[in-house]
């Protein structure tokens, strides 16, 4: 399962990369990115991430995954369809609201794919068996949570480089506030979707009703969420190292 996860983490990071102020908008790859991962062949004229991603599935199928490439073409190509407004927000239209910016965020995280890659793993709910709604929306809760956490782990970079999508930004717009008002909201936003999250979890993972590698997988999808939290406080990219790092 961790070449896989490893392979998809290269091919976000890829498209974390594109230009969102080229004039080609990220939404051109979905039509080969959809082709690729259906059919597992690259087209004859398509860009090169898509080898990559070729070689993903082929990895995901080896491992008996094959049922899992529908739900994880659907996740891509809304990841793509996100980008597609994420370029037009970033070169002059107006922001979208704090809802409609947080559906965003949940599917551009990320995140969210890897958990269902994840699924390769034994005992957890598995490649050709239904995912339970409390799962689905634990993913989705997870996912947003990280991408939350990126938002204010990395505003100050973003600013710094012009961009003008964040969670901060929003928050600006929807109520008209200045931008330390606007962070300490942010930051309770967060505070309280952390809560729910862990309590989902556990609620999850408590009851006896489930079959255990539901609660399992409960549980395995919680532990995205901290050592994500992690990385970023320790990534040299937002600067929030100490300056005893590495004594």
């Amino acid at each position: 399962m961790l070449l896989p996860l490893a392979k998809l983490q290269m091919i976000l990071f890829w498209l974390n990369t594109v230009d969102l102020g080229g004039d080609q908008p990220v939404g051109h790859l979905m039509e080969p990115v959809r082709e690729t991962l259906e059919t597992g062949h690259v087209p004859s004229d398509g860009p090169d991430i898509l080898r990559p991603l070729a070689s993903l599935r082929d990895d995901i199928v080896a491992a008996d995954g094959a049922a899992l490439i529908p739900g994880f073409t659907d996740l891509l190509l809304g990841f793509l369809h996100e980008y597609t407004a994420r370029q037009a927000w970033e070169n002059g239209e107006p922001l979208p609201s704090l809802d409609r910016y947080l559906r965003h965020r949940t599917r551009t995280a990320g995140i969210v794919l890897g958990m269902w890659v994840q699924r390769l793993q034994p005992g957890l709910v598995g490649p050709g068996k239904e995912l339970p709604e409390p799962l689905l929306h634990l993913m989705k809760q997870g996912s947003l949570l990280i991408g939350l956490d990126n938002d204010l782990h990395s505003c100050h970079v973003g600013a710094e480089a012009g961009e003008r999508l964040s969670l901060i930004g929003v928050i600006c717009q929807e109520y008209g506030i200045p931008v330390d008002m606007a962070f300490s909201c942010s930051l309770t936003l967060n505070a309280a979707m952390r809560y729910e999250n862990a309590n989902a979890a556990a609620s999850i993972c408590s009851d006896a009703s489930l079959p255990e590698e539901v609660r399992r997988h409960a549980q395995a999808i919680f532990y995205w969420v901290d050592p994500v939290y992690t990385w970023s406080l320790e990534t040299p990219r937002y600067g929030l190292q100490s300056t005893e790092a590495g004594h």
